[in-house]
């Protein structure tokens, strides 16, 4: 019988816990939206101000008096289309962040829905966990129950750690594989390289831009296991009040930051080198905080044997 109540009341915490832990995402999913809304908005008005810039300057091209200046026209048209497409990237990749943010918050709403009752549930078998354990004595009970409720709350802790473990993992093939499409062009102009794309003009072009839109595709795949992450270690911080905010700051910018200086390799370097740079930051926190998420588990778990021990004591006091 205390066996069978012990699962039930584990079960109710763990869905209390869901329910709390679904009511924190879908509060930060909130508030992310007008951000996200005014973010566009810019990036709107950005993308037809870089738009104008390059109209503008292809008309002069075409000029005659300005063929003696030809050579730094397209130079100054060049880097207005790649501002234009930095533009367009990052817009691309807001609108995405924006759906993916209205399609959680219908499916973690759905799951709420299925929980309302949770508190409810946990508070009656709390009760009848209490009268199980109370053993004509009821300050032993009180003690009792409050070490098990203890218990159950370093457990809850101990499941949202692994949980934010396993969206760490998730995250490092994505970022392998972006590393990986990124070195295959390092550097740009490799004479004789199948993804030759040194030099200046209209193919070269062509091909760098073919390449980001592929290299687009596995960022924003990228970013989307990352707020995964993002929303987990945010969980995680306020349940066991460890500061993340470097590492979740490190997380929100890993896009802007990525496709800023893959453009900036593209107008001023000859290697890719800033964009592979800013991989390997984002994976070099990731891999901190699992240290520390590990730290911690360990200790939590520790933790618990204490208060087992604990609890037995008192039953044999």
């Amino acid at each position: 019988m205390a066996e069978r109540l012990n699962t039930q009341l584990r079960r109710a915490y763990l869905d209390l816990k869901r329910k709390s832990k679904i009511e924190n995402f879908l509060r930060e999913l909130n508030a992310r939206k007008p951000i996200l809304k005014k973010e566009l908005v810019h990036l709107n008005n950005l993308m037809a101000k870089e738009y104008l810039d390059v109209v503008r300057l292809e008309k002069k091209r075409i000029r005659p008096l300005f063929q003696f200046f030809l050579g730094t026209l397209e130079e100054a048209l060049d880097k207005e289309r790649q501002e234009f497409l930095l533009a367009v990237l990052n817009h691309q990749a807001k609108e995405q962040e924006l759906k993916s943010i209205y399609f959680q918050e219908k499916v973690l709403s759905e799951k709420l829905i299925e929980l309302k009752s949770s508190k409810k549930d946990f508070e009656k078998i709390k009760k009848k966990y209490f009268i199980q354990v109370n053993l004509n004595d009821p300050k032993k009970a009180k003690r009792l129950t409050g070490i098990r409720i203890h218990i159950l709350e370093v457990q809850g802790n101990i499941r949202e750690i692994k949980e934010a473990l396993a969206a760490a993992k998730k995250s490092t093939p994505y970022l392998d594989g972006l590393r990986n499409e990124l070195q295959q062009l390092n550097p740009w102009g490799l004479t004789g390289s199948n993804l030759d794309m040194g030099g200046k003009g209209r193919m070269s072009s062509y091909k760098k831009k073919k390449f980001i839109d592929k290299t687009k595709v596995k960022a924003l795949k990228t970013k989307k296991q990352l707020d995964k992450f993002e929303l987990e270690l945010r969980d995680v911080s306020n349940s066991i009040k460890v500061n993340f905010d470097v590492e979740l700051l490190s997380i929100k910018e890993f896009l802007d930051v990525f496709f800023d200086n893959l453009i900036t390799d593209w107008i001023v370097k000859d290697k890719i080198e800033s964009a592979i740079m800013s991989i390997d930051i984002i994976q070099d926190r990731i891999l901190r905080t699992e240290k520390v998420l590990q730290f911690e588990k360990d200790r939590f778990e520790s933790e618990i044997k204490t208060w087992e021990t604990r609890s037995n004591e008192i039953l044999l006091e």
